[in-house]
């Protein structure tokens, strides 16, 4: 299961994939609901230096969880979305060969370098331009 970071430094699960099932066909993902975890952190707050001295009110904790569990499905996506594209340049540079994986020093990465791709892309585009035309 993979994990999100929050800026306060609390860890939450990010449900994985769903496998297919016996019978080959993919399972519903049944998507993760993040209210109780939500609900934990929101209550945490009344733990904190500067307000553990105020009385604990679950109304209160329970609107604060409501928003931030939806900022927790927001991350999800972000963190999603991330790796998704991630993977996109990484099969990219792995195509590329080890020009992507090698650092401005000269020294080659154990990962791609996303940072040189645009450069190396180009670079490949001004090539097949210049193939064509002699």
């Amino acid at each position: 299961m993979n994990q999100i970071i929050l800026p306060n430094g609390a860890v939450h699960p990010i449900p994985d994939e769903p496998q297919p099932n016996l019978f080959g066909a993919p399972q519903a993902p049944e998507p993760y609901d993040y209210k109780r975890e939500a609900l934990e952190e929101a209550v945490q707050c009344w733990t904190d230096e500067g307000t553990k001295d105020i009385l604990i009110d679950m109304r209160i904790a329970a609107a604060v969880a409501t928003r931030l569990a939806e900022w927790m499905k927001v991350a999800e996506r972000g963190f999603r979305g991330a790796e998704y594209y991630q993977g996109l340049l990484d099969q990219c540079g792995r195509h590329i060969g080890v020009e992507a994986f090698t650092a401005e020093d000269g020294t080659v990465q154990q990962e791609v370098v996303a940072a040189k791709l645009p450069e190396l892309v180009k670079d490949l585009v001004d090539l097949g331009k210049n193939e064509f035309r002699d």
